[in-house]
Order: C-alpha cells, then structure tokens, then sequence
C-alpha cells in the first residue's frame, strides 16, 4: 500500500502569523495533536502539542506561530509506500508527516492512519498465531 491509500486529504493547517493561542485552540477544537504551518501552499513548519507545552507560559501574549513551530520537517510523496513510513514512525518518533506533492501539501498520514489500513488489511488475512501475551505456562 502506498501513502496515497491512507493519508488524509482534508487537513488543519496553521499560518506562519497566527497566534499560537489561536493555534492551540485549533488543535484542541478539531481533536489534532499537531498541524502543518503553510504558506501559499508549501509546508513551512509543523506545530504540535508538545511544541504549545512548551511555550504556554507566553502563548498568551501574541506570540506567533513562528515562533514556536518546527522548521525542519520530514515529508512524504503520495507514492511513498507504508513501510517506510512506518520506519519513519520508528525511527523518529514522528506522530504524522505532511504529504506533499510537487512541493505543495495534499494531505497529511499519521500513525493513526497506518494502524487503521493495518488492521483493515488484516480483516482480510488468517489470523496469525503466537501473538498472545502474557504468562507461558
């Protein structure tokens, strides 16, 4: 399965001039742990729930999404097959990451999303033995 096959396409984003007041009510309102920053299309940044922890003791005073986004962010092509997302998810800890085509953001996959086609898929197959856990007798 490709990113394409999951990803979301409807996605809350955040300007780079909002406030992060403005941000953090954004993600809490739509039930998002964290958000692409985007300018005329492009992904600039990524804004999370961890990254509003950290500046609530000045979210309240006009502070700029700016200003406390990620700038260095990881993206993937809608061709990008689930298993190295998944490494991704793996490796760096990541909860989503941007889908980006031709530079511009189509949609977004998290690993929500990959769980959810994960165990789509698995409707479909034998079930698998030796998984159980807990005390061996």
């Amino acid at each position: 399965m490709k990113v394409r096959d999951v990803m979301q396409r409807k996605v809350v984003t955040l300007g780079e001039r909002d406030s992060a007041f403005e941000a953090l009510r954004t993600l809490v309102r739509r039930g998002v742990s964290g958000a692409p920053v985007v300018r005329d299309g492009r992904v600039v940044g990524l804004v999370t729930e961890f990254d509003l922890l950290l500046a609530l003791d000045f979210i309240g005073d006009g502070v700029e999404v700016a200003k406390v986004m990620k700038t260095e962010v990881v993206g993937v092509r809608p061709d990008t097959s689930l298993v190295e997302v998944r490494s991704l998810f793996m490796t760096h800890r990541f909860r989503r990451v941007p889908v980006v085509s031709r530079g511009r953001l189509v949609g977004i996959v998290s690993r929500r999303d990959l769980l959810r086609a994960e165990l789509e898929s698995s409707r479909h197959a034998p079930a698998r033995s030796g998984t159980r856990r807990g005390r061996s007798r």
